[in-house]
């Protein structure tokens, strides 16, 4: 006949379910440790992003400036320029016409500028939305991580009190 020590048997049992908790807990903690260096990962990623954008915004605006700076300027070169346009016209009719081709030129160059600082600044628009645009989506993966990493911990908490 076989006797079975009921204790021993018990014990064995609970060691084996301690040992498989235990290398449950082992494989959980390496996963989220691999988790939590992806998000320093992401974050430090995301901080370069930031920077990047507000070292790049300054000269942008400066640009933006110089651009406008340059159209004001030809604007008053062309305030002077029709100031002598009239001046020609009434001492001379005859340069008429080479005088407003004169005028054409320093409209389109000003229609040229203007185009170029709209679009300078429509670039700039652009750059802006992108960057804040990937800045939101990285925060909102982080808080997906961390409402993933609150739930597995509230989870684990309740496995751990039964």
């Amino acid at each position: 006949m076989i006797t079975l020590n009921l204790d021993l048997a018990l014990r064995i049992l609970l060691y084996i379910v301690l040992i498989v908790f235990f290398i449950i807990f082992i494989i959980v903690l390496i996963k989220i440790i691999s988790f939590f260096s992806k998000l320093n990962f992401i974050l430090k990623n995301s901080q370069k992003e930031i920077q990047e954008s507000i070292v790049e915004l300054p000269n942008l605006v400066k640009n933006t400036q110089t651009v406008l700076e340059n159209t004001n300027h030809n604007l008053e070169k062309l305030n002077l320029l029709l100031d002598d346009v009239n001046c020609i016209v009434k001492d001379s009719k005859k340069n008429i016409v080479d005088s407003s081709t004169n005028v054409s030129s320093a409209l389109e160059n000003i229609k040229n500028i203007s185009t170029n600082v709209a679009d300078s600044t429509k670039f700039v628009t652009e750059n802006f939305i992108e960057k804040s645009t990937s800045i939101k989506k990285n925060v909102n993966n982080f808080i997906n991580i961390v409402d993933a990493i609150l739930e597995g911990l509230e989870i684990l908490k309740v496995f751990f009190k039964k």
